[in-house]
């Protein structure tokens, strides 16, 4: 079963593939936050659960335009019912902040820092898309995230 050491030497491995600015591991919880760019500030949280053997990602996509918000949230339902196109990612909104923010996991059975690190990349690559989105304001002349995003986060599950 790979564990929480595991994983620290993974992303360790990874990082230079991935031009990782920081990792911050925290033991108890068996998290870890990933700085994968100092331009755009983008972080991923990761965090373990070994009874599932899943890992999962999360990283904030942003917050629409007011005047957009209900066609944000119907395209992200939709985007969430597409789970063949987009590898099985989620998008959902944080409670208390109202930011969008992108969900995904990735099964521990046979992961390794290579296939970390192409998974990293894709769950990046994917919220940049889905966050330039909703930066823009999601419209009638806007295709599904679903449609933007599935090329790049296809590969995302494991």
């Amino acid at each position: 079963m790979i564990g929480f050491a595991d994983i620290s030497e993974m992303l360790l491995k990874a990082g230079p593939e991935l031009d990782v600015e920081e990792i911050a591991a925290v033991e108890e919880t068996e998290s870890w936050l990933v700085a994968l760019d100092d331009e755009t500030e983008q972080t991923v949280s990761l965090t373990l659960d070994t009874t599932l053997g899943k890992l999962f990602l999360s990283t904030e996509i942003g917050q629409p335009p007011e005047e957009r918000l209900a066609d944000t949230l119907d395209h992200a339902l939709a985007f969430n019912l597409a789970s063949v196109e987009t590898g099985g990612l989620r998008i959902g909104r944080e409670a208390e902040l109202g930011e969008f923010v992108l969900l995904g996991d990735l099964s521990t059975a046979n992961l390794d820092a290579e296939v970390l690190a192409q998974m990293l990349s894709a769950f990046a690559e994917a919220s940049t898309a889905l966050g330039n989105i909703f930066a823009a304001g999601i419209g009638d002349e806007t295709p599904p995230p679903a449609e933007t995003a599935g090329e790049t986060s296809h590969h995302i599950r494991v």
